[in-house]
Protein backbone atom coordinates (compact mmCIF):
# COMPACT_ATOMS: atom_id res chain seq x y z
CA UNK A 1 0.00 0.00 0.00
CA UNK A 2 0.88 3.28 -1.04
CA UNK A 3 0.90 5.57 2.41
CA UNK A 4 1.50 8.28 0.49
CA UNK A 5 -0.90 8.43 -1.89
CA UNK A 6 -3.93 6.48 0.08
CA UNK A 7 -4.27 7.03 3.90
CA UNK A 8 -6.93 6.28 6.12
CA UNK A 9 -8.82 10.00 7.22
CA UNK A 10 -10.07 10.53 10.88
CA UNK A 11 -13.60 8.96 11.60
CA UNK A 12 -15.53 12.18 11.57
CA UNK A 13 -13.59 13.81 8.42
CA UNK A 14 -15.02 14.37 5.42
CA UNK A 15 -13.18 12.70 2.48
CA UNK A 16 -13.20 11.77 -1.55
CA UNK A 17 -13.53 7.99 -1.84
CA UNK A 18 -12.39 5.96 -5.17
CA UNK A 19 -14.84 3.31 -5.60
CA UNK A 20 -12.95 0.76 -8.13
CA UNK A 21 -15.19 -1.86 -9.91
CA UNK A 22 -12.44 -4.17 -11.08
CA UNK A 23 -14.10 -6.88 -13.08
CA UNK A 24 -16.19 -4.61 -15.57
CA UNK A 25 -13.58 -4.48 -17.79
CA UNK A 26 -13.60 -8.41 -18.14
CA UNK A 27 -17.83 -8.08 -18.12
CA UNK A 28 -17.14 -5.93 -21.45
CA UNK A 29 -16.43 -8.97 -23.06
CA UNK A 30 -18.04 -11.86 -21.37
CA UNK A 31 -21.74 -10.46 -21.15
CA UNK A 32 -21.51 -7.26 -22.94
CA UNK A 33 -21.71 -3.00 -22.67
CA UNK A 34 -25.44 -3.42 -21.62
CA UNK A 35 -24.90 -5.61 -18.12
CA UNK A 36 -21.74 -3.42 -17.20
CA UNK A 37 -23.85 -0.31 -17.25
CA UNK A 38 -26.65 -2.15 -15.59
CA UNK A 39 -23.64 -2.94 -12.65
CA UNK A 40 -22.47 0.48 -12.54
CA UNK A 41 -26.48 2.03 -12.31
CA UNK A 42 -27.00 -0.87 -9.36
CA UNK A 43 -23.67 0.33 -7.43
CA UNK A 44 -24.74 3.87 -7.73
CA UNK A 45 -28.21 3.11 -6.29
CA UNK A 46 -27.19 0.48 -3.49
CA UNK A 47 -24.73 3.90 -2.64
CA UNK A 48 -27.73 6.54 -2.50
CA UNK A 49 -29.31 3.73 -0.40
CA UNK A 50 -26.56 3.92 2.34
CA UNK A 51 -27.35 7.66 2.66
CA UNK A 52 -24.87 9.19 -0.13
CA UNK A 53 -25.85 12.25 -2.04
CA UNK A 54 -26.33 11.52 -5.50
CA UNK A 55 -24.61 14.59 -6.39
CA UNK A 56 -21.37 13.31 -4.71
CA UNK A 57 -21.00 10.76 -6.72
CA UNK A 58 -19.02 11.19 -9.88
CA UNK A 59 -17.63 8.53 -12.97
CA UNK A 60 -14.05 8.05 -14.31
CA UNK A 61 -14.58 4.80 -16.26
CA UNK A 62 -15.35 1.95 -14.47
CA UNK A 63 -14.07 4.04 -11.13
CA UNK A 64 -16.62 5.86 -8.96
CA UNK A 65 -15.74 8.80 -7.08
CA UNK A 66 -17.81 10.13 -4.21
CA UNK A 67 -16.64 12.98 -3.23
CA UNK A 68 -16.96 14.90 0.43
CA UNK A 69 -17.86 11.69 2.07
CA UNK A 70 -18.71 12.00 5.66
CA UNK A 71 -18.10 8.42 7.66
CA UNK A 72 -20.65 9.51 9.90
CA UNK A 73 -23.28 8.87 6.99
CA UNK A 74 -22.50 5.45 8.36
CA UNK A 75 -23.39 5.73 11.88
CA UNK A 76 -26.75 3.67 11.61
CA UNK A 77 -24.64 1.03 9.62
CA UNK A 78 -21.08 0.23 10.80
CA UNK A 79 -20.00 -0.22 14.24
CA UNK A 80 -21.08 2.15 17.30
CA UNK A 81 -18.04 4.54 17.91
CA UNK A 82 -16.38 3.55 14.87
CA UNK A 83 -14.78 0.59 16.61
CA UNK A 84 -13.75 -1.25 13.60
CA UNK A 85 -10.56 -0.17 12.03
CA UNK A 86 -12.09 0.88 8.78
CA UNK A 87 -15.20 -0.18 9.29
CA UNK A 88 -17.04 2.08 7.06
CA UNK A 89 -15.28 1.34 4.17
CA UNK A 90 -15.76 -2.73 4.92
CA UNK A 91 -19.49 -1.23 5.11
CA UNK A 92 -19.24 0.01 1.69
CA UNK A 93 -17.92 -2.53 -0.30
CA UNK A 94 -20.64 -5.10 1.96
CA UNK A 95 -22.93 -2.93 0.62
CA UNK A 96 -21.72 -2.69 -3.01
CA UNK A 97 -20.76 -6.54 -3.24
CA UNK A 98 -22.87 -8.67 -0.87
CA UNK A 99 -25.88 -9.27 -3.96
CA UNK A 100 -25.02 -10.29 -7.26
CA UNK A 101 -25.65 -7.93 -10.31
CA UNK A 102 -29.10 -9.58 -12.01
CA UNK A 103 -29.66 -8.64 -15.20
CA UNK A 104 -32.71 -10.56 -16.63
CA UNK A 105 -31.14 -14.47 -16.17
CA UNK A 106 -27.95 -13.65 -15.77
CA UNK A 107 -26.27 -12.48 -12.83
CA UNK A 108 -22.63 -12.28 -11.44
CA UNK A 109 -20.72 -11.03 -8.09
CA UNK A 110 -18.60 -7.66 -8.39
CA UNK A 111 -15.08 -7.60 -6.86
CA UNK A 112 -14.76 -3.30 -5.56
CA UNK A 113 -12.36 -1.89 -3.22
CA UNK A 114 -12.63 1.15 -1.28
CA UNK A 115 -10.09 3.59 -1.06
CA UNK A 116 -9.85 6.68 0.65
CA UNK A 117 -7.71 9.54 -1.14
CA UNK A 118 -5.37 12.48 -0.49
CA UNK A 119 -5.04 15.12 -2.64
CA UNK A 120 -6.14 13.24 -5.97
CA UNK A 121 -8.14 14.06 -9.06
CA UNK A 122 -9.78 11.87 -10.71
CA UNK A 123 -7.30 12.50 -13.22
CA UNK A 124 -4.66 10.96 -10.64
CA UNK A 125 -6.60 7.64 -10.42
CA UNK A 126 -4.89 5.95 -12.93
CA UNK A 127 -1.94 6.14 -11.75
CA UNK A 128 -3.11 4.76 -8.24
CA UNK A 129 -4.77 2.04 -9.55
CA UNK A 130 -1.18 1.13 -11.99
CA UNK A 131 1.02 1.39 -8.09
CA UNK A 132 -1.51 0.17 -5.56
CA UNK A 133 -4.37 -2.12 -7.51
CA UNK A 134 -1.45 -3.80 -10.39
CA UNK A 135 -2.37 -7.44 -9.38
CA UNK A 136 -6.04 -7.16 -9.25
CA UNK A 137 -5.55 -5.72 -12.39
CA UNK A 138 -3.62 -8.35 -14.46
CA UNK A 139 -5.75 -10.71 -14.95
CA UNK A 140 -8.62 -8.02 -16.57
CA UNK A 141 -6.02 -6.91 -18.87
CA UNK A 142 -4.97 -9.83 -20.01
CA UNK A 143 -8.84 -10.73 -21.20
CA UNK A 144 -9.34 -7.08 -22.22
CA UNK A 145 -10.35 -9.65 -26.13
CA UNK A 146 -11.33 -12.61 -24.70
CA UNK A 147 -11.45 -15.79 -26.63
CA UNK A 148 -15.31 -17.02 -27.10
CA UNK A 149 -14.04 -20.63 -25.36
CA UNK A 150 -12.43 -17.86 -22.92
CA UNK A 151 -15.83 -16.35 -22.46
CA UNK A 152 -17.70 -19.06 -22.06
CA UNK A 153 -15.09 -20.26 -19.21
CA UNK A 154 -15.67 -17.52 -17.64
CA UNK A 155 -19.76 -17.72 -17.61
CA UNK A 156 -19.21 -21.14 -16.30
CA UNK A 157 -17.26 -19.86 -13.89
CA UNK A 158 -19.48 -17.60 -12.61
CA UNK A 159 -22.50 -19.86 -12.71
CA UNK A 160 -20.55 -22.11 -10.44
CA UNK A 161 -19.21 -19.45 -8.27
CA UNK A 162 -22.51 -17.57 -8.00
CA UNK A 163 -24.57 -20.71 -6.80
CA UNK A 164 -21.75 -20.89 -3.86
CA UNK A 165 -22.00 -17.37 -3.12
CA UNK A 166 -25.82 -17.63 -2.89
CA UNK A 167 -25.50 -20.32 -0.73
CA UNK A 168 -23.13 -18.11 1.56
CA UNK A 169 -25.94 -15.37 1.70
CA UNK A 170 -28.82 -17.34 2.43
CA UNK A 171 -27.30 -19.18 5.18
CA UNK A 172 -27.07 -22.64 3.50
CA UNK A 173 -23.27 -23.41 4.33
CA UNK A 174 -21.88 -25.50 6.87
CA UNK A 175 -18.88 -27.44 8.36
CA UNK A 176 -18.41 -31.20 8.11
CA UNK A 177 -15.22 -32.18 10.56
CA UNK A 178 -12.57 -34.90 9.52
CA UNK A 179 -10.14 -35.61 12.07
CA UNK A 180 -5.91 -35.91 10.60
CA UNK A 181 -4.83 -38.40 13.33
CA UNK A 182 -1.27 -40.03 13.74
CA UNK A 183 -0.16 -43.17 12.76
CA UNK A 184 0.41 -45.35 15.86
CA UNK A 185 3.88 -47.73 15.37
CA UNK A 186 3.25 -51.53 14.12
CA UNK A 187 1.96 -53.50 16.43
CA UNK A 188 0.26 -51.17 18.93
CA UNK A 189 -3.06 -50.67 16.51
CA UNK A 190 -5.38 -52.69 18.22
CA UNK A 191 -2.65 -55.45 18.66
CA UNK A 192 -2.10 -56.50 14.90
CA UNK A 193 1.07 -56.31 13.35
CA UNK A 194 0.76 -53.17 11.17
CA UNK A 195 0.59 -49.78 11.71
CA UNK A 196 -2.84 -47.89 12.67
CA UNK A 197 -4.06 -44.55 13.11
CA UNK A 198 -3.46 -43.27 16.37
CA UNK A 199 -4.95 -40.30 18.48
CA UNK A 200 -6.10 -36.78 16.67
CA UNK A 201 -4.04 -34.12 15.55
CA UNK A 202 -7.26 -31.86 14.75
CA UNK A 203 -10.08 -32.38 12.78
CA UNK A 204 -10.10 -30.33 9.20
CA UNK A 205 -13.14 -28.44 8.51
CA UNK A 206 -14.45 -28.73 5.18
CA UNK A 207 -17.23 -26.76 3.74
CA UNK A 208 -20.60 -28.36 2.81
CA UNK A 209 -23.77 -27.42 1.82
CA UNK A 210 -26.85 -27.87 4.87
CA UNK A 211 -29.67 -27.59 2.23
CA UNK A 212 -29.89 -29.17 -0.66
CA UNK A 213 -32.37 -28.99 -3.43
CA UNK A 214 -32.76 -31.39 -6.30
CA UNK A 215 -32.74 -28.64 -9.01
CA UNK A 216 -29.86 -27.15 -8.20
CA UNK A 217 -27.25 -29.15 -7.24
CA UNK A 218 -23.04 -28.65 -7.22
CA UNK A 219 -19.86 -29.77 -6.18
CA UNK A 220 -18.02 -27.68 -3.61
CA UNK A 221 -14.86 -28.46 -4.43
CA UNK A 222 -15.15 -26.96 -7.94
CA UNK A 223 -16.95 -23.73 -7.08
CA UNK A 224 -14.58 -23.41 -4.54
CA UNK A 225 -11.54 -23.77 -7.88
CA UNK A 226 -13.94 -21.54 -9.61
CA UNK A 227 -14.33 -18.34 -7.01
CA UNK A 228 -10.05 -18.61 -7.14
CA UNK A 229 -10.05 -18.22 -10.76
CA UNK A 230 -12.57 -15.04 -10.37
CA UNK A 231 -10.62 -13.61 -7.57
CA UNK A 232 -13.81 -13.85 -5.19
CA UNK A 233 -11.82 -16.70 -2.84
CA UNK A 234 -11.15 -13.96 -0.28
CA UNK A 235 -14.51 -13.46 0.66
CA UNK A 236 -15.54 -17.22 1.96
CA UNK A 237 -12.21 -17.47 3.37
CA UNK A 238 -13.21 -14.80 5.36
CA UNK A 239 -16.51 -16.65 6.66
CA UNK A 240 -15.26 -20.30 6.96
CA UNK A 241 -12.20 -18.57 9.04
CA UNK A 242 -14.48 -16.62 11.35
CA UNK A 243 -16.73 -19.98 11.52
CA UNK A 244 -13.95 -21.84 12.46
CA UNK A 245 -13.10 -19.62 15.03
CA UNK A 246 -16.55 -19.69 16.48
CA UNK A 247 -16.33 -23.63 16.79
CA UNK A 248 -13.23 -23.49 18.54
CA UNK A 249 -14.78 -21.35 21.07
CA UNK A 250 -17.57 -23.79 21.65
CA UNK A 251 -15.74 -26.60 21.93
CA UNK A 252 -12.66 -26.49 24.26
CA UNK A 253 -9.66 -29.41 24.26
CA UNK A 254 -10.18 -29.79 20.24
CA UNK A 255 -7.78 -28.42 17.22
CA UNK A 256 -9.47 -27.41 13.77
CA UNK A 257 -8.33 -27.07 10.55
CA UNK A 258 -9.37 -24.09 8.13
CA UNK A 259 -8.17 -24.09 4.79
CA UNK A 260 -7.80 -20.86 2.88
CA UNK A 261 -6.82 -20.05 -0.70
CA UNK A 262 -3.23 -18.65 -0.89
CA UNK A 263 -4.42 -15.77 -2.61
CA UNK A 264 -6.04 -14.60 0.74
CA UNK A 265 -2.68 -14.15 1.95
CA UNK A 266 -1.91 -10.96 1.13
CA UNK A 267 -1.67 -7.29 2.62
CA UNK A 268 -5.52 -6.74 3.52
CA UNK A 269 -7.15 -4.95 6.29
CA UNK A 270 -9.57 -7.91 7.59
CA UNK A 271 -6.45 -9.88 8.76
CA UNK A 272 -6.02 -7.06 11.63
CA UNK A 273 -9.09 -7.90 13.12
CA UNK A 274 -7.87 -11.46 13.18
CA UNK A 275 -4.68 -10.67 15.09
CA UNK A 276 -6.10 -8.92 18.01
CA UNK A 277 -8.54 -11.53 18.43
CA UNK A 278 -5.74 -14.27 18.23
CA UNK A 279 -3.43 -11.89 20.27
CA UNK A 280 -6.04 -11.48 23.49
CA UNK A 281 -7.13 -15.63 22.74
CA UNK A 282 -3.79 -17.86 22.77
CA UNK A 283 -6.12 -20.75 23.85
CA UNK A 284 -7.34 -20.51 20.33
CA UNK A 285 -4.94 -19.39 18.50
CA UNK A 286 -2.77 -22.73 19.61
CA UNK A 287 -6.02 -25.04 18.94
CA UNK A 288 -6.36 -23.31 14.98
CA UNK A 289 -4.52 -24.67 11.72
CA UNK A 290 -4.17 -22.57 8.59
CA UNK A 291 -3.95 -25.16 5.30
CA UNK A 292 -2.58 -22.98 2.72
CA UNK A 293 -3.50 -24.82 -0.75
CA UNK A 294 -0.09 -25.72 -2.31
CA UNK A 295 -1.08 -25.05 -6.02
CA UNK A 296 -2.34 -21.50 -5.13
CA UNK A 297 0.10 -18.54 -5.75
CA UNK A 298 0.50 -16.05 -3.30
CA UNK A 299 -0.59 -12.49 -4.55
CA UNK A 300 2.98 -11.35 -2.96
CA UNK A 301 5.37 -14.21 -1.53
CA UNK A 302 7.10 -11.38 0.50
CA UNK A 303 3.79 -10.13 2.31
CA UNK A 304 2.10 -13.59 2.83
CA UNK A 305 5.88 -15.21 4.59
CA UNK A 306 4.84 -12.16 6.44
CA UNK A 307 1.42 -13.07 7.65
CA UNK A 308 2.16 -16.66 7.78
CA UNK A 309 5.38 -16.01 10.56
CA UNK A 310 3.02 -13.60 12.44
CA UNK A 311 0.30 -15.93 12.60
CA UNK A 312 2.63 -18.54 13.83
CA UNK A 313 4.31 -16.13 16.76
CA UNK A 314 0.28 -15.83 17.95
CA UNK A 315 0.52 -19.82 18.20
CA UNK A 316 -1.11 -20.85 14.79
CA UNK A 317 -0.16 -24.08 13.02
CA UNK A 318 0.52 -23.64 9.60
CA UNK A 319 -0.16 -26.43 7.40
CA UNK A 320 1.10 -26.56 4.05
CA UNK A 321 -1.47 -28.55 1.50
CA UNK A 322 -1.81 -30.97 -1.36
CA UNK A 323 2.57 -31.14 -2.20
CA UNK A 324 2.90 -33.40 -4.76
CA UNK A 325 6.97 -33.65 -6.10
CA UNK A 326 6.92 -31.50 -9.15
CA UNK A 327 10.12 -29.19 -10.55
CA UNK A 328 10.20 -26.00 -8.41
CA UNK A 329 6.92 -26.95 -6.63
CA UNK A 330 8.86 -27.69 -3.16
CA UNK A 331 10.64 -24.42 -3.11
CA UNK A 332 8.21 -22.96 -0.89
CA UNK A 333 8.74 -25.37 1.80
CA UNK A 334 11.83 -24.23 2.78
CA UNK A 335 10.87 -20.36 2.24
CA UNK A 336 6.87 -21.18 4.34
CA UNK A 337 8.75 -23.55 7.19
CA UNK A 338 5.09 -25.13 7.61
CA UNK A 339 4.46 -26.58 11.10
CA UNK A 340 2.62 -29.33 8.72
CA UNK A 341 2.64 -30.80 5.00
CA UNK A 342 -0.27 -32.56 3.32
CA UNK A 343 0.91 -34.35 0.63
CA UNK A 344 -2.04 -34.74 -1.70
CA UNK A 345 -3.68 -38.41 -2.80
CA UNK A 346 -2.29 -38.69 -6.19
CA UNK A 347 1.01 -39.15 -4.22
CA UNK A 348 -0.32 -42.10 -2.52
CA UNK A 349 -2.20 -43.32 -5.56
CA UNK A 350 1.03 -43.36 -8.01
CA UNK A 351 2.90 -45.48 -4.84
CA UNK A 352 0.24 -48.11 -4.34
CA UNK A 353 0.62 -49.00 -8.57
CA UNK A 354 4.35 -48.76 -9.41
CA UNK A 355 7.45 -49.35 -6.48
CA UNK A 356 8.96 -46.87 -8.25
CA UNK A 357 6.76 -44.42 -7.29
CA UNK A 358 7.15 -45.58 -3.75
CA UNK A 359 9.72 -44.55 -3.30
CA UNK A 360 9.14 -41.49 -4.63
CA UNK A 361 6.36 -41.09 -1.58
CA UNK A 362 9.15 -42.25 0.50
CA UNK A 363 11.46 -39.75 -0.67
CA UNK A 364 9.23 -36.77 -0.43
CA UNK A 365 8.06 -37.65 3.11
CA UNK A 366 11.73 -37.72 4.19
CA UNK A 367 12.52 -34.32 2.47
CA UNK A 368 9.24 -32.59 4.11
CA UNK A 369 10.67 -34.28 7.75
CA UNK A 370 13.59 -33.30 7.34
CA UNK A 371 12.07 -29.48 7.14
CA UNK A 372 10.46 -29.98 10.59
CA UNK A 373 7.15 -30.46 9.69
CA UNK A 374 5.01 -32.69 10.82
CA UNK A 375 4.07 -35.08 7.29
CA UNK A 376 0.53 -36.05 6.87
CA UNK A 377 -0.45 -37.98 3.61
CA UNK A 378 -4.06 -37.31 2.30
CA UNK A 379 -6.73 -39.82 0.82
CA UNK A 380 -6.24 -43.00 2.84
CA UNK A 381 -9.19 -45.42 1.80
CA UNK A 382 -8.12 -48.92 2.14
CA UNK A 383 -5.83 -50.50 4.96
CA UNK A 384 -3.12 -50.81 1.80
CA UNK A 385 -3.13 -47.41 2.06
CA UNK A 386 -2.89 -46.98 5.32
CA UNK A 387 0.24 -49.69 5.52
CA UNK A 388 2.16 -47.64 2.59
CA UNK A 389 1.98 -44.68 4.43
CA UNK A 390 3.49 -45.63 7.87
CA UNK A 391 6.01 -47.29 5.51
CA UNK A 392 6.73 -43.92 3.95
CA UNK A 393 7.52 -42.99 7.30
CA UNK A 394 4.71 -40.34 7.35
CA UNK A 395 3.85 -38.86 10.36
CA UNK A 396 0.00 -38.98 9.73
CA UNK A 397 -2.82 -39.63 7.55
CA UNK A 398 -6.48 -38.70 6.54
CA UNK A 399 -8.96 -40.05 4.27
CA UNK A 400 -12.12 -42.06 4.25
CA UNK A 401 -10.97 -45.38 5.32
CA UNK A 402 -10.19 -43.72 8.68
CA UNK A 403 -13.59 -41.15 9.14
CA UNK A 404 -15.44 -39.46 6.34
CA UNK A 405 -16.34 -36.05 6.92
CA UNK A 406 -19.45 -35.10 9.11
CA UNK A 407 -21.56 -32.24 10.21
CA UNK A 408 -22.42 -33.71 13.80
CA UNK A 409 -20.30 -35.85 15.76
CA UNK A 410 -17.57 -33.75 17.01
CA UNK A 411 -20.23 -30.52 18.01
CA UNK A 412 -23.48 -30.58 19.47
CA UNK A 413 -24.72 -28.54 16.51
CA UNK A 414 -24.08 -28.10 13.17
CA UNK A 415 -21.96 -25.08 12.96
CA UNK A 416 -23.15 -23.04 9.85
CA UNK A 417 -20.98 -20.79 8.10
CA UNK A 418 -22.08 -16.88 8.15
CA UNK A 419 -21.25 -14.04 5.28
CA UNK A 420 -18.82 -12.01 6.33
CA UNK A 421 -20.05 -9.21 4.29
CA UNK A 422 -23.80 -9.11 6.44
CA UNK A 423 -24.01 -5.45 6.88
CA UNK A 424 -24.11 -4.62 10.47
CA UNK A 425 -28.17 -3.44 11.38
CA UNK A 426 -28.95 -2.11 14.79
CA UNK A 427 -32.48 -1.85 15.85
CA UNK A 428 -34.19 -0.35 18.67
CA UNK A 429 -37.24 -1.21 20.44
CA UNK A 430 -38.25 0.85 23.95
CA UNK A 431 -39.69 -1.73 25.85
CA UNK A 432 -40.43 0.34 29.68
CA UNK A 433 -37.04 0.39 30.73
CA UNK A 434 -35.64 -2.16 28.59
CA UNK A 435 -33.16 -1.31 24.74
CA UNK A 436 -33.19 -4.26 22.48
CA UNK A 437 -30.73 -4.25 19.81
CA UNK A 438 -30.13 -7.24 17.55
CA UNK A 439 -26.91 -7.17 16.12
CA UNK A 440 -25.51 -8.68 13.03
CA UNK A 441 -21.94 -8.83 11.84
CA UNK A 442 -19.16 -11.17 11.66
CA UNK A 443 -15.80 -12.05 13.57
CA UNK A 444 -13.73 -9.16 15.15
CA UNK A 445 -16.44 -6.48 13.75
CA UNK A 446 -19.09 -8.51 15.86
CA UNK A 447 -17.12 -8.52 18.95
CA UNK A 448 -16.31 -4.96 18.86
CA UNK A 449 -19.89 -4.26 18.57
CA UNK A 450 -20.93 -5.87 21.79
CA UNK A 451 -18.19 -4.09 23.83
CA UNK A 452 -19.02 -0.96 22.43
CA UNK A 453 -22.56 -1.02 23.06
CA UNK A 454 -22.20 -2.80 26.46
CA UNK A 455 -19.36 0.65 27.52
CA UNK A 456 -22.41 2.58 25.64
CA UNK A 457 -25.25 1.28 28.05
CA UNK A 458 -23.38 1.28 31.09
CA UNK A 459 -23.40 -2.93 30.82
CA UNK A 460 -24.96 -5.35 29.07
CA UNK A 461 -25.92 -8.98 29.27
CA UNK A 462 -24.79 -10.73 26.13
CA UNK A 463 -26.06 -14.07 25.08
CA UNK A 464 -25.87 -16.12 22.21
CA UNK A 465 -29.29 -17.24 20.39
CA UNK A 466 -26.53 -20.05 18.32
CA UNK A 467 -23.35 -20.42 20.68
CA UNK A 468 -20.05 -19.14 18.82
CA UNK A 469 -18.87 -16.76 16.93
CA UNK A 470 -19.83 -17.90 13.63
CA UNK A 471 -23.89 -17.14 14.62
CA UNK A 472 -26.02 -14.09 15.17
CA UNK A 473 -25.19 -12.72 18.96
CA UNK A 474 -28.50 -10.45 20.94
CA UNK A 475 -27.46 -8.04 23.12
CA UNK A 476 -30.19 -7.02 25.62
CA UNK A 477 -28.83 -3.79 27.33
CA UNK A 478 -31.05 -2.06 30.61
CA UNK A 479 -31.30 1.43 30.23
Amino acid sequence: MHDDIIEAPPGDTPVDLAIWLSPLQTWRSVYGNGFCEEAMRVCVERLTGLGIDAESLERAGDTVLVRGFDPRTMADTVLPGNQARHGWMHALESALVRDPVVDGARQAYLRAEVQALGCVSLTGLHEIRGKGHATAGVQDMAVRRMHPRLIKAYQADMQLAGRLLDDLRLGHLALAFQPVTLLEPAGMAGGGSGAGAGRTLYHECLLRRSVFSAYDNYAVPHAIEALERLGLAARLDRSVLWSVIGALEMKTGHSLGCNLSAASFCDDAWWDGVFDYLEDRPEIAQRLVLEITETGAFPCEKAALGLVRHLQILGVRVALDDIVPRRGGLDILGKLRANIVKIDKSVLDQSLQARPSARMMQGLVSLCADRGACVIVEGIESAQGLEAVALAGAHGAQGFFIARPSLHGLLDQVVRVEDVLEVLEATEVQDGDELDMALSWSGMERMSALVAASTASGGAEVSAAETGMGTGFFLRARA
